[in-house]
């Protein structure tokens, strides 16, 4: 049954005129793909401990898919302490991010604001900022040092 209604059909098909065939598109899927701008912005020069201070993350979409507002997020971690060792310190992490609410168009780019506090002890920390869309990195990293000096 099921070879002669396949025959059927090619059959069918033959005899179409060609203005009455189908056409089959191929729909391709966008590509998710960030640049993160190499200047990130601090609210200040200087750092000391225990101060509350805004970071300032440029973002371009460099893919072809649009970005909506929550569909991409971006993280930030420490990867390096002045110890020379990684860690985890929670005061580098966002709190609270400010991001324009709305859509990013491919090769256009947002920013995103976000507070932190300086730690209580000095020295370098080096810190890792990465999109991700649906749980996965997309772009490179950036890594930047923020140096946390004593009060004068």
């Amino acid at each position: 049954m099921r070879k002669s209604f396949s025959f059927f059909i090619l059959l069918l098909l033959a005899y179409l005129p060609s203005s009455a065939q189908v056409t089959v598109k191929k729909i391709c899927e966008c590509t998710m793909d960030a640049n993160i701008s190499s200047s990130v912005r601090f609210s200040s020069n200087t750092f000391v401990p225990g101060k509350a201070y805004k970071a300032y993350v440029r973002v371009y979409n460099e893919g072809s898919c649009i970005w909506g507002s929550r569909e991409v997020e971006l993280r930030v971690k420490v990867v390096r302490c002045p110890s020379g060792s990684a860690c985890q310190r929670d005061e580098f992490i966002p709190k609270k991010w400010d991001v324009n609410e709305g859509f990013v168009d491919p090769r256009e780019s947002t920013e995103y604001i976000y507070d932190w506090e300086a730690p209580s002890y000095t020295g370098k920390f080096n810190i890792q900022y990465q999109m991700y869309y649906d749980n996965k990195p997309i772009g490179d990293p950036i890594i930047t040092t923020i140096e946390i000096s004593p009060p004068k």
